[in-house]
């Protein structure tokens, strides 16, 4: 393990290879497994083989919310959208203090919001707003609370978001994307 601290994580991966061989009744599988699933997922960019590894996690264990939010975040790479809501509505529901909570429900968020669910996602985003306040990136929630309201057609109240919003957050993004109302 001290091997994924360290960044080498080609070595990590070797590692962690051997011992899901070495030790298949090990005490320690499931974070082995875990651990395998974050690894495929970072440097081998393989979601079967991630979320295969996922399913071999103890739900109960540790690593359990760790686990839904990475495969929310797979998921949510594949578009898979509706897996993602129902990553994070078990992350929301059985893990409340979560510290993937933010992050998740920005993916929960965004997934609804390309399930074209606009009003869904509005709640989603304030309720993500409302409970991490201040957010850790609020300029991404900001560019998909204008993206939601002008799919909702509701452009005035958009163009009223962007104009408090760059007024606290003057990001470049933000600036553009009123330009192209």
């Amino acid at each position: 393990m001290i091997e994924l601290v360290s960044s080498s994580y080609q070595r990590a991966f070797m590692f962690i290879k051997q011992l899901l061989e070495s030790y298949p009744d090990s005490e320690r599988l499931s974070d082995y497994y875990f651990w395998y699933g974050v690894l495929q997922y970072e440097i081998e960019k393989n979601s079967m083989q991630t979320i295969m590894a996922m399913r071999q996690v103890d739900i109960d264990g540790n690593r359990a919310d760790d686990r839904l939010f990475l495969l929310a975040k797979v998921n949510h790479d594949q578009q898979n959208w509706r897996e993602v809501n129902l990553s994070i509505l078990n992350l929301k529901k059985l893990y409340p203090e979560s510290p993937y909570l933010e992050e998740g429900l920005y993916l929960q968020a965004q997934a609804t919001f390309e399930k074209k669910q606009y009003n869904s996602a509005l709640e989603i985003l304030s309720e993500l707003q409302n409970t991490f306040d201040p957010l850790k990136k609020p300029v991404r929630a900001i560019d998909l609370r204008v993206r939601v309201l002008m799919a909702l057609q509701k452009y005035e109240q958009a163009d009223d978001v962007l104009r408090r919003s760059i007024t606290m957050h003057a990001d470049f993004s933000l600036i553009k994307l009123r330009i192209k109302f």
